[in-house]
């Protein structure tokens, strides 16, 4: 059994040897899968994909022309993450850890305004078990927001097995962005 360190090294590497046509493909897939998904929602939790995640602002801009709410978060140096309205990409600024996140001037979100929130990870179970960026932040959040959760992820970041620590939370939902059978 591999360390939560190690861990996130192997699902770097694998995704950094994913080619530029396989990243494309599975994005487009996670796109459509998403896109069905976020259909009867109107307030939904985004987050900015870092480069080695799935690209989802061209899901984020569909979103936005069906007049849907996208909060975003950002990270804060006590440890809190907070979330706010953002209306285009024009919002988002870059803060803590080089993450684009709700700029200073948005309108801060209230916690019982969620809908569904996506969370991203570095791996993930299919049961919904994942390992974040290890900073924490979403667990936190999570702990005292209930909300439907749902991690997209490339198919090179399912692993079979996460050893669970008692803080980690559990995802409703795992979108991975394989073809369904």
């Amino acid at each position: 059994m591999m360390t939560t360190p190690e861990l996130r090294r192997e699902i770097r590497s694998r995704i950094g040897e994913m080619t530029e046509e396989q990243r494309k493909k599975e994005t487009q897939i996670l796109y459509d899968k998403l896109l069905v998904l976020c259909e009867p929602y109107r307030r939904i939790y985004a987050f900015a994909p870092t480069k080695s995640e799935p690209d989802l602002y061209p899901l984020y801009r569909a979103l936005w022309a069906q007049h849907k709410q996208l909060y975003f978060p950002a990270c804060h140096e006590d440890g809190i993450m907070t979330y706010g309205l953002v209306r285009d990409e024009s919002d988002m600024e870059v803060g803590m850890f080089g993450l684009k996140g709700h700029g200073k001037s948005v309108l801060r979100a209230t916690p019982n305004a969620i809908d569904l929130l996506l969370v991203p990870c570095v791996a993930v179970t299919r049961s919904g078990v994942r390992v974040g960026h290890g900073g924490g932040y979403y667990d936190r959040y999570l702990a005292s927001h209930q909300c439907h959760t749902v991690c997209p992820v490339f198919t090179c970041q399912v692993v079979d097995y996460i050893h669970r620590e008692s803080h980690d939370i559990v995802m409703h939902q795992v979108v991975v962005a394989e073809e369904d059978k």
